[in-house]
């Protein structure tokens, strides 16, 4: 895979990201910025793409977006025994919704990429895929905190 069409990948994440978190999520976008370096936060998903390559994408939420992400999704309608689990839940939601969306705007010859279920990586599996792997990250900072987006190309 050519280093342009993983800049393409992650646009194409990037954009739905934007989508959901500005539009969706309603959300005020204030910056959208490449980064070097990748930062696990406390709430991260991983997913896997599949075809005749493979990719995973992260996504990794800063802790108070993260809980205005979740009291939009679930306002005061949770039970204290449910929250837990919905805390751990919600990640892979928005992931599957991200990148499920961003599917649609791949180059073609990506467009038949299978999305497969959340990965329960560490963050020390995500850290050594980065080493060994070629990535791309943004950082899309909003009026309640930033998220992390990462596209690894397992070589």
């Amino acid at each position: 895979m050519q280093i342009d069409n993983i800049k393409y990948i992650i646009n194409s994440i990037k954009k739905e990201s934007l989508n959901f978190f500005g539009n969706d999520m309603k959300f005020d976008i204030l910056e959208v910025k490449d980064i070097p370096n990748y930062i696990t936060n406390s709430h991260f998903s991983s997913i896997e793409l599949n075809h005749n390559e493979k990719l995973i994408i992260s996504l990794d939420i800063e802790d108070n977006l993260f809980n205005n992400l979740f009291d939009k999704f679930f306002k005061d309608s949770v039970s204290a025994h449910e929250k837990d689990e919905l805390i751990e839940a919600l990640p892979d939601e928005i992931i599957n919704i991200v990148v499920g969306l961003a599917i649609r705007n791949f180059p073609d010859e990506y467009k038949d990429f299978t999305l497969g279920v959340p990965l329960k990586l560490t963050k020390e599996e995500i850290y050594d895929s980065l080493e060994k792997n070629i990535s791309l990250s943004c950082k899309i900072i909003t009026s309640e905190g930033s998220l992390t987006c990462t596209v690894i190309y397992k070589k």
